[in-house]
């Protein structure tokens, strides 16, 4: 027997991951006066399916998926816990599908009279988390910058290993030894790329 999101209790339904949206826009955003094209149309209402699976399956991209192989894009969704109860919301009963890899989790269709009570946190692409690219970040510890980096990372959903160079002789002598002398240091590839400083645009480079 297949439990969908409705089976689960209130405390099994708050330990699932963020809502996610899976979408063909790199900016994705809910706002009913201008809709995407892969807004869902049904005979009712316009509006999104929304799911709760774990962040590996949004990460997973594979654009042969006859399901959501034309939608390279995960959008990572904050919603109040009671979304299931406001007016037009419905569980989508046909959600699970057989080949599923996480058939716990089924799917919601919010309509768009209801985006004002979601927030889009973030539209990042999916391809990010089985990127080659090996980044370490070298730190020091009340580095700011730092801080914005990894999170930047996180953000965009980029695997990255973390160095503080106050704490390892060997990581300071090589990042001094690439010419930087402040943190945060990103290595990418074992020095195929490198910079110094908080760089958004370069962060967004490892995976656009």
């Amino acid at each position: 027997m297949t439990w969908g999101l409705w089976g689960l209790d209130n405390a099994q339904r708050l330990a699932m991951p963020s809502w996610y949206h899976l979408t063909d826009d790199r900016r994705f955003q809910l706002d009913p006066d201008h809709r995407p094209v892969n807004y869902n149309d049904t005979p009712d209402d316009y509006g999104v399916y929304l799911t709760q699976r774990p962040e590996e399956w949004a990460n997973r991209y594979d654009e042969e998926d006859d399901w959501n192989g034309d939608r390279p894009y995960v959008a990572e969704i904050d919603a109040p816990d009671n979304l299931h109860t406001l007016p037009g919301v419905w569980h989508n009963p046909d959600s699970t599908r057989p080949t599923d890899p996480f058939p716990g989790a089924d799917e919601i269709f919010v309509p768009d009279h209801q985006f004002q009570h979601l927030h889009v946190k973030n539209v990042r692409p999916r391809k990010a988390k089985i990127m080659t690219a090996a980044v370490t970040v070298y730190t020091k510890p009340n580095c700011p910058q730092c801080t914005m980096t990894k999170k930047q990372l996180d953000k965009l959903g980029i695997d990255h290993d973390t160095v503080d160079v106050t704490q390892d002789p060997d990581a300071h002598a090589y990042v001094s030894g690439l010419g930087y002398s402040s943190a945060p240091v990103v290595v990418v590839n074992d020095g195929e790329a490198h910079w110094s400083g908080f760089r958004p645009d370069h962060l967004r480079g490892l995976i656009e």
